[in-house]
């Protein structure tokens, strides 16, 4: 995030592609088109539209989200930040790897047993 409290790419400038589709994700599930500080809660949004969200940002940026680390981001910014490449977080002293590498091409407790 910026000295101005905008998002990296988002306000005076042109978002990046995660941003894009963070952004479009977030509007399809609020109905409001997200700045810096929009809480997604506070916006109108729902658990199960956060949980689309994260499904949005899986299948438009290739970054596997934890549900828990969405949850715990608190604006549009700190989501943002979570889909930022990991020398991007590392610049800002962030050296949490938020990535989740799961091999989930197997079965899962969810799926039907077939």
């Amino acid at each position: 995030m910026s000295d101005t409290g905008h998002v990296r790419g988002t306000g005076e400038g042109a978002r990046s592609a995660a941003q894009e589709v963070i952004a479009r994700s977030w509007e399809r599930h609020t109905g409001c088109a997200p700045v810096a500080d929009s809480n997604f809660f506070a916006d109108g949004g729902t658990s199960i539209g956060m949980i689309r969200l994260v499904q949005d940002v899986g299948e438009g940026t290739g970054v596997a989200l934890e549900f828990a680390d969405v949850y715990a981001a608190e604006t549009y910014a700190e989501l943002c930040e979570l889909c930022e490449p990991a020398g991007d977080r590392s610049a800002a002293g962030d050296h949490t790897d938020r990535t989740d590498r799961t091999d989930r091409t197997g079965r899962t407790p969810l799926r039907d047993p077939a």
